[in-house]
């Protein structure tokens, strides 16, 4: 370019806006083209929509139409059934605090499902329940697993609030569809762990630690938390039935066990179902600390639990 060039407009590089949002110019102040990378509001919408259509996919169906399924199913309510739920004391503690549970247990048969159904319908009704996902579970829908369930609460989240989208579509832009398969969604597997001893000839397993879950023949699903270092060796890990874990028999899978219990009952894992609620009563109680990643501490965190301070927190 000659010395005596002078605000000369070269080209333009530009996806998707006419939004100047940066330039290149020469030193003699000519013009060499606009740098415009900037995605429309019509490309993040297709993306939005590709990205739930294949998470639904991978779900099977909506849980609004399984929820609708349900209702029709079951057949229309009695007028004024269920609704003595809401005027319990129960009820009206769990609505009004912003993070709680309502436990709703009893034996098949007895309604636990219509009042669910009741209960999930009334609060969509609601126009002060900003956001209100939920899961019906079924073994005859292949709905009864721990990725069926998380597949369905994102499904939900992700359609009523577009915001939560930047957690995601990056992720989805690199894997695709396969980030909603199982290898996406799935805790680690008891063949995982399996491969990895025979492989390296250790009882010893990497660092991908998680929750295992597996059916059982007394509770519908149990669970065992595989942590990615042996745990114990203090002394202090406390079973279900306050026995205490070896010293000289740490492992990796050692915490949430039940201890000898019952030896005349074929099924007595630790039900994934108590292990759950350990944890949300961690969190209840302030004793685990929450961020905007969820529960802050990392491996640490489990460590406390071969403390003589802390071990009764983590007895199921």
């Amino acid at each position: 370019m000659s010395d005596n060039a002078s605000s000369t407009f070269i080209g333009d590089n530009t996806h998707g806006s006419t939004l100047n949002q940066g330039s290149i110019i020469t030193g003699d102040g000519s013009h060499v083209g606009n740098i415009n990378h900037f995605h429309t509001a019509t490309q993040e919408d297709s993306a939005r929509k590709s990205c739930l259509r294949d998470l639904l996919a991978a779900l099977g169906d909506d849980p609004d139409d399984y929820r609708q399924m349900l209702e029709d199913r079951k057949g229309p309510k009695t007028l004024g059934t269920c609704e003595w739920v809401s005027e319990t004391d129960a009820y009206k503690s769990w609505i009004a605090k912003s993070s709680s549970l309502l436990w709703i247990s009893g034996d098949a048969g007895k309604g636990k499902t219509m009042l669910s159904l009741h209960l999930v319908s009334s609060l969509k009704r609601d126009s002060s329940a900003a956001h209100v996902v939920h899961f019906f579970c079924s073994r005859d829908h292949g709905r009864n697993n721990g990725a069926s369930i998380l597949r369905g609460l994102i499904y939900q989240l992700l359609s009523q609030r577009a915001s939560l989208f930047k957690h995601v579509l990056d992720d989805y832009d690199k894997h695709g569809t396969s980030l909603f398969g199982t290898s996406g969604i799935e805790l680690i597997s008891e063949r995982d762990q399996e491969n990895w001893k025979s492989q390296h000839g250790s009882t010893i397993l990497d660092n991908r630690g998680g929750l295992c879950i597996q059916p059982d023949d007394f509770y519908s699903y149990c669970g065992t938390l595989l942590l990615p270092f042996p745990l114990g060796g203090n002394g202090h890990v406390l079973q279900g039935d306050d026995t205490k874990v070896k010293a000289y028999e740490p492992g990796q899978d050692v915490l949430y066990h039940r201890g000898i219990g019952n030896p005349f009952v074929s099924g007595w894992g630790t039900p994934l179902t108590a292990i759950l609620i350990n944890w949300w009563e961690q969190v209840e109680n302030d004793s685990w600390r929450v961020d905007e990643n969820g529960v802050a501490g990392g491996d640490e965190l489990w460590k406390k639990a071969d403390t003589e301070e802390d071990a009764e927190d983590f007895k199921i």
